[in-house]
């Protein structure tokens, strides 16, 4: 039986959360409603990809171009935690990461995505509120400059 792990790499995910919810409906039935939600998206995902490679003749995963992201909002897991310079904390020094997500981001709002939101984290913020230290805006900036578009960031995700 598979074990639940941070680290763990995503296929492993699916099973995971197949396995893990037996354990947890015995004691927190909210993270169970929650992991059953999210197995039943894994489930969905997995046979939309299964049912586009079965076409395409290979039993690879699912790309963004399988998808008609037209009218709808798009939800992207980025990896946006940058390095910035040491005496000016404004300042990025390396946009490797948002370069690299370029691409995904652009053929969305080029096929008429509705909105693309994107999530990502920016250092460790140890469970504080997060500070300017740990602010997004400066990527978000950056982002602008690149795909010519305003962008909007949301300062606090999560509470009222």
């Amino acid at each position: 039986e598979p074990s639940f792990s941070p680290t763990s790499p995503a296929p492993v995910v699916s099973d995971t959360l197949e396995g893990g919810l037996e354990q947890l409906t015995q004691t927190d039935s909210r993270i169970a409603h929650l992991l059953a939600t999210a197995a039943g998206v894994v489930a969905s995902n997995t046979e939309k990809a299964t049912e586009v490679a079965a076409e395409k003749g290979n039993l690879n995963k699912l790309q963004l171009t399988d998808v008609d992201v037209k009218g709808k909002r798009v939800f992207i897991r980025v990896d946006f935690n940058v390095p910035f310079d040491k005496k000016d904390p404004g300042k990025i020094t390396n946009l490797a990461r948002v370069e690299g997500a370029l691409p995904t981001i652009q053929y969305c709002l080029d096929n008429g995505a509705k909105s693309v939101v994107l999530a990502s984290h920016l250092g460790r913020p140890d469970g504080k509120k997060m500070a300017e230290l740990f602010s997004l805006a400066p990527v978000a900036a950056a982002l602008e400059g690149l795909v010519g578009r305003p962008v909007t960031v949301l300062h606090d995700a999560v509470g009222e």
